[in-house]
């Protein structure tokens, strides 16, 4: 498998890009579920999402494609992944074209449970290069500071140290 899986929570993943062949290996691997978050014609010679599902469903994988973009992320979009969460048999793999989004959307999805997560350790990749470490109130999403409608997140995965920083628009 070409995707690199990071572990976000037990049961639940972030990859970049996948294609037929990762679909196929994740399904011998055990992933039940996977939650496409890349919009069709990402990128040239991307799986379209209707492929994709015909892939995973043929492995017997539940498939949801939720798709989004830094630009047009909205509540809507939160509240699918988190349905699509809830209901989703583990393990879950959620993916876009790096896993940056997919790990934002889950990381929204958090901090709106109210859910804690693991602190990377400070050996990290996120203490190397000097990134603000989360608070041990946000668990893995650290509110780095309040701008007028907007607030740049801090991701951090519990393994491997995923590290991403984003700026999502909030609405009011």
């Amino acid at each position: 498998m070409s995707a690199q899986l990071f572990p976000l929570a037990p049961g639940i993943n972030v990859a970049g890009r996948l294609d037929r062949a990762d679909i196929d290996a994740l399904a011998k691997a055990g992933t039940r579920t996977i939650i496409n978050n890349r919009p069709d014609g990402e990128d040239p010679g991307q799986l379209p999402a209707a492929d994709a599902r015909r892939a995973a469903d043929a492995q017997g994988i539940v498939y949801h494609h939720i798709p989004v973009t830094a630009a047009t992320l909205s509540r809507a979009d939160v509240d699918a992944f988190a349905a699509a969460l809830r209901d989703a048999p583990a393990p879950v793999v959620a993916h876009c074209r790096s896993g940056t989004r997919s790990a934002l959307l889950w990381a929204l999805v958090r901090m709106r449970e109210g859910g804690r997560c693991a602190i990377p350790d400070r050996h990290s990749r996120a203490a190397r290069y000097r990134h603000r470490q989360p608070s041990r109130r946000c668990g893995a999403v650290a509110l780095a500071r309040p701008l007028p409608h907007r607030l740049l997140l801090t991701v951090k995965s519990t393994d491997r140290c995923l590290t991403t920083q984003f700026v999502a628009w909030c609405e009011t």
